[in-house]
């Protein structure tokens, strides 16, 4: 991210190591994506100049086409751009039209849209070149639609070069519309999608190339990779995918942050949730880099103490017991002593608190991440505690209903059996008082989920929430939503999952 001379080494070292007729590199390569306000420092458009300079001496003598995104400067301003560059001449320019301003996505805080469609020859080829969002302009209002301003053009190749983050069922859409490119256009279609993981977003890959004749090919998924034949992936089934996206995001971000050998560290108290981002830990990571911490108090069960042993075992993971009954005791009395006796709330968020601390005392102490185990359901609720159990760098299922903690802890099990079968089938219990259940004061977690599921991911009026669900849930659950946000904007990094997840893309106001 923001690394020009590193990337256009990259992608030189990329071009020396193929013998194709055709490079293309994804969206904004040279400065990585998303952007940010960083890339702006330090004379850009030199850095740029510098970078796209080397790319054509490095295209001296090669009959190759390279396509390389990048942003360009022009007297509009930055343009979002990609660029074809043979035997050291650029022969095209193409500037992004549609620059997305939604969700995660911010283009046009950065670049001004381009507003030209147009081909261009090669090898007796006509080849155009698109990027990103401009393959989904029919569905929003941009006032320019690139794909059918090239219908009727005689195009042979079409290079689509993206930045399209990871979403569960995204691929299925990502196909449709390149499937439109294809029956509009009549031409061969090759995407080329990012690759990567940068805090809470992750980008999947799985390129594809798509023929008129029908034929088609998908690259990998979460796998960054050279290629220069047509070999397609296998399509993975949606928990798989699911599972290989936040292992993924995981391994990136820790690497990101704490280098190659970086280690993690989470609580587990016996619980479905701490227990699957254990085992998604342990898969990204392996066994040695992950440690894992018991904090328990008297309203921990025998039986969730002894599953909590039992899943580090599994695991192979390294284990620490750290019991905090006697700290927690210890602040009831400082507390009854100085203000008074602590209310129910207090003495529960106590200890939430108390493993917080501890464990972020042990991650200092061993210079490993944290990472926070709330779901989505919970967090939507607010039933997380801050600097308790929200204290961590990085949430891996926080973009996960609890329902679908449920299967991917299945799943999980279907290949492994890490997790012990008490935890899944355990009612949920935060465990911070005698006979404690989630349901005590939420709606059932199918009921919750599929409440958050309307609102969040099909963006449900509140009629159609009524006409679907109990009013009471409904007005239970919306206002909820709406109280905790003050929580959620203190959130560590939610690794994002879905359409719409906690995080830069969930725009709503903390106070009323």
């Amino acid at each position: 991210m923001g690394d020009i001379e590193g990337n256009v080494d990259r992608a030189i070292d990329a071009i020396h190591g193929l013998d194709a007729s055709v490079i293309c590199f994804s969206e904004l390569f040279l400065i990585g994506y998303p952007p940010t306000d960083e890339w702006l420092r330090n004379h850009p458009k030199k850095r740029i100049d510098n970078a796209i300079s080397k790319l054509k001496k490095a295209s001296e003598g090669r009959d190759s086409l390279i396509v390389m995104g990048t942003p360009f400067w022009t007297d509009d301003g930055w343009k979002n751009a990609a660029i074809a560059i043979s035997n050291g001449l650029i022969l095209h320019r193409y500037f992004k039209c549609c620059l997305p301003n939604y969700d995660v996505f911010n283009d046009s805080r950065y670049f001004a849209p381009g507003d030209t469609v147009a081909g261009f020859e090669w090898q007796e080829k006509t080849i155009a070149l698109l990027i990103c969002e401009d393959i989904w302009a029919s569905d929003r209002p941009y006032g320019i639609d690139p794909v059918r301003q090239l219908n009727g053009m005689g195009v042979d190749l079409i290079v689509h070069i993206a930045a399209s983050p990871y979403e569960q069922g995204k691929m299925a859409a990502r196909q449709q519309r390149l499937m439109r490119v294809v029956n509009e256009t009549g031409a061969t279609v090759a995407s080329v999608n990012q690759v990567g993981g940068f805090a809470d977003i992750i980008f999947d890959g799985q390129s594809m190339v798509m023929e008129p004749n029908g034929e088609f090919a998908r690259y990998p998924a979460f796998k960054e990779c050279m290629v220069d034949t047509i070999e397609p992936a296998e399509p993975c089934l949606p928990l798989q995918e699911l599972t290989m996206a936040i292992v993924y995001g995981i391994r990136e971000y820790v690497t990101r942050t704490n280098g190659p050998g970086g280690e993690v560290l989470l609580g587990i108290s016996g619980g479905i949730d701490s227990a699957v981002v254990a085992a998604l830990a342990v898969r990204a990571l392996g066994c040695d880099r992950v440690t894992l911490v018991a904090l328990p108090t008297k309203y921990n069960g025998e039986d969730t103490k002894a599953d909590a042993k039992e899943l580090a075992r599994r695991l192979g993971a390294h284990y620490i017991n750290c019991p905090i009954e006697n700290l927690r005791v210890a602040l009831d009395t400082h507390l009854n002593d100085h203000v008074g006796p602590p209310s129910e709330l207090t003495k529960q968020n106590l200890q939430a608190r108390l493993r917080g601390l501890m464990l972020m005392a042990l991650s200092n102490q061993q210079g490993a991440l944290l990472l926070t185990t709330g779901n989505k359901s919970e967090l939507a609720m607010g039933y997380a505690t801050l600097y308790g159990d929200m204290c961590g760098a990085l949430n891996p299922i926080g973009d996960v209903f609890k329902t679908d903690v449920v299967a991917l802890a299945n799943h999980i099990n279907d290949n492994t059996n890490w997790i012990p079968h008490r935890i899944i089938d355990r009612a949920p219990s935060a465990e911070l008082a005698y006979n404690q259940h989630d349901e005590d004061t939420l709606p059932p977690y199918p009921i919750l989920d599929a409440i958050l599921n309307q609102v969040m991911i099909h963006n449900a009026t509140d009629y159609e929430l009524y006409k679907m669900n109990d009013k009471s849930d409904v007005d239970f659950v919306l206002n909820r939503l709406k109280i905790n946000e003050f929580k959620r904007f203190q959130s560590p990094p939610i690794i994002k999952v879905s359409g719409q997840s906690f995080g830069r893309g969930w725009q709503h106001p903390l106070i009323r």
